[in-house]
């Protein structure tokens, strides 16, 4: 048998909303839509 390999699923997305909107990933949805709410949505 072979060693096992490490498979990392980095999700981007989340990580550049993190970025570009200060999004704190560790609130609740419920909270993270209350504070952006009033927000634009920034062009790609």
């Amino acid at each position: 048998m072979s060693d096992p390999v490490f498979i990392f699923d980095v999700h981007l997305d989340l990580s550049m909303n993190a970025l570009e909107w200060n999004r704190d990933l560790r609130w609740s949805m419920e909270k993270i839509r209350r504070w952006e709410q009033f927000m634009n949505d920034k062009v790609d």
